[in-house]
């Protein structure tokens, strides 16, 4: 155990040590990736689940664009899990089409002491399909949990690879809710730059909003978790759009 720690460590030094070289060159960070979502870093042992997040945009020049997600995961145990994945968008006016074609590993690295704050490694390969290189991603998640309450946050550096002045993008996902019910809670959630080339701050593009998720555990074989958010568009990401609408249902089976 003390082993697997001290490789967490060095795996959430490794993220850090990426997003600061990544403000050393030109810097980009979407905020408008529909196929992103809020990670947990706590694995359920055993658990396989099919996942589909999509959404789509609202207003001005993004006015139709979709894009999505469909993801196959498994939780080898509950400090590992791995999945596949394939992403796809639709610009406005155009047929939807696959781009993308991925695996990702997330790592649990225990707690944070005092604090009680869970925590974790996300890391991501994507292989375009339509002629363009990889890209890698990286991820530090943190969840706090307690009593009804939950919070999570999402530092994220992504690295296109094999591309002539390839950018490299720093940025967040975030969110709080409240359970009302044991299966219904409320909250927000955000995404959002941090930074762009070697600049914090500023004017960047943000989308925030409110958010319900649902869970259906009466089903005899496979849970269903649903999460709804409408997000409204802020800072930059008002020349893009007024706001982005999103979707995730999770199907879940324990073997």
């Amino acid at each position: 155990m003390r082993n697997f720690k001290a490789v967490g460590l060095a795996l959430v030094a490794g993220v850090t040590f990426v997003a600061g070289a990544a403000l050393s060159g030109a810097a980009h960070a979407s905020a408008v990736d529909f196929d992103e979502k809020v990670y947990s870093p706590i694995i359920e042992d055993g658990e396989t689940s099919l996942e589909t997040r999509q959404g789509r945009s609202f207003g001005k020049a993004s006015d139709g664009a979709a894009g999505g997600v469909v993801e196959l995961e498994h939780g080898f145990n509950d400090r590992f899990s791995l999945a596949i994945l394939g992403m796809w968008d639709k610009a406005p006016g155009e047929s939807a089409k696959l781009n993308e074609l991925g695996v990702e590993s997330v790592i649990n690295l225990g707690t944070i002491p005092v604090l009680d704050i869970d925590y974790g490694a996300y890391l991501e390969y994507a292989q375009d399909l339509n002629g363009g290189g990889g890209t890698g991603e990286a991820k530090v998640l943190f969840q706090k949990r307690k009593c009804r309450f939950d919070s999570r946050l999402n530092l994220i550096v992504e690295r296109p690879f094999s591309q002539h002045g390839a950018r490299t993008g720093v940025s967040y996902a975030a969110s709080a809710d409240w359970a009302v019910t044991h299966d219904f809670q409320v909250g927000a959630e955000a995404f959002g730059e941090m930074a762009e080339g070697g600049d914090w701050g500023g004017r960047r593009a943000h989308y925030a909003g409110p958010l319900i998720k649902y869970t259906i555990n009466s089903l005899p074989y496979v849970g269903i978790k649903i999460e709804a958010a409408w997000l409204a568009a802020i800072g930059a990401a008002r020349t893009e759009a007024n706001s982005q609408a999103r979707l995730v249902v999770e199907f879940e089976k324990r073997f």
